[in-house]
């Protein structure tokens, strides 16, 4: 868990760079920056999908009422709710 924590940090500064680099115009460096990037996301996919994943899949699923609060938590997130705020720290 705590190198998927680690990988999601790398993974907001790559996008930072990235950020960057469209914010200098210094598009030379734009293909290595995006390349890193997608392999980044790639292997952190990965990671999860075969790491990850499998173990919540086993875990005990008795405590449904806090995975459904965590499921309307995410439907939130993915529609918006905190964009202004994703805005603010990426301004």
């Amino acid at each position: 868990m705590a190198d998927m924590l680690f990988e999601h940090d790398s993974i907001i500064v790559q996008s930072r760079l990235l950020e960057e680099t469209f914010d200098e115009k210094d598009y030379g460096m734009l293909p290595a920056i995006c390349a890193m990037l997608s392999g980044s996301l790639a292997k952190h996919e990965n990671r999860e999908e075969t790491t990850l994943f499998p173990i919540w899949q086993t875990t005990d699923n008795s405590d449904r009422g806090r995975a459904t609060e965590h499921l309307a938590r995410a439907k939130e997130l993915l529609s918006g709710s905190e964009d202004s705020q994703v805005l603010k720290v990426f301004s």
